[in-house]
């Protein structure tokens, strides 16, 4: 779902970098990694 990397999770805290793209018009992305086991 679309939804689910454009919207930031609970508890996010906003960056300058993020107000920056935002003001410049450009959306941003919300991914979570998980590392995988070796």
């Amino acid at each position: 779902r679309a939804e689910d990397w454009r919207t930031p999770w609970p508890g996010w805290t906003r960056t300058k970098y993020e107000a920056k793209a935002m003001a410049e018009g450009r959306n941003p992305v919300y991914l979570t990694f998980v590392r995988a086991p070796h």
